[in-house]
């Protein structure tokens, strides 16, 4: 009942990353070791239990081994924690959380935000899943003070991961909004948008984003 459960909620999630299957791997396997030892108790009741046991899980080391081959000819995926454009981004940002941190604190929305804070020490929030106007009420509400940009170039960023949609949004508020935003640091894939004061538009602040639209 679990396993179904987490399988629908996979499913109907607004996210296509593949670890988040990752827990079901074991069940799988269980399951798989299970359902071959019934079988062959079942159908061949003469073999002893040791050799249903080794019947049952060969398939199923098999598998695996078969797996952990195709895994491990594939090239590594890119670090975006170790790209040369973020790595500078995580420099600006932990010098400027620094210079700020005796008069107005640093606080920065970025759809990473997890690793953005353990690569500065700046503290960081999410983009919230909604249109341009209730993003920026966010940015508002939670007193973000700094708004990171992110290059999605032909629909991926430099590093060749997919740009998040709510990133995508993220990055329309400087040109939407252009009085509330200065931008203080760009390179070739981030830019870091100073967020200013300032009124925002109340239209659909709390629209969320159409997920079929990303």
């Amino acid at each position: 009942m679990l396993s179904a459960a987490y399988s629908l909620m996979l499913l109907i999630a607004p996210v296509a990353e593949g670890r988040y299957a990752w827990p079901l791997y074991p069940i799988v396997g269980a399951s798989m070791a299970l359902g071959l030892t019934t079988a062959v108790r079942r159908f061949i009741p003469s073999w002893a239990p040791r050799t249903h046991a080794i019947a049952a899980a060969t398939p199923v080391i098999v598998a695996f081994v078969a797996s952990l081959a195709i895994v491990v000819q594939r090239e590594a995926p890119a670090s975006f924690v170790r790209h040369p454009d973020a790595e500078a981004l995580f420099s600006w940002v932990t010098q400027r959380g620094k210079e700020l941190a005796s008069t107005t604190p640093m606080r920065v929305a970025f759809h990473n935000p997890r690793v953005l804070t353990l690569e500065t020490g700046v503290p960081a929030m999410g983009i919230v899943p909604r249109t341009p106007p209730g993003q920026l009420a966010a940015l508002d509400n939670y007193r973000v003070t700094y708004l990171i940009w992110q290059g999605i170039g032909l629909g991926t960023d430099s590093v060749g991961r997919k740009v998040p949609c709510v990133q995508r949004v993220a990055n329309s508020l400087p040109m939407r909004f252009p009085h509330r935003f200065a931008l203080e640091y760009q390179n070739r894939t981030f830019r870091v948008y100073r967020v200013l004061p300032g009124a925002h538009s109340s239209d659909s602040v709390n629209v969320r984003i159409n997920w079929s639209d990303c």
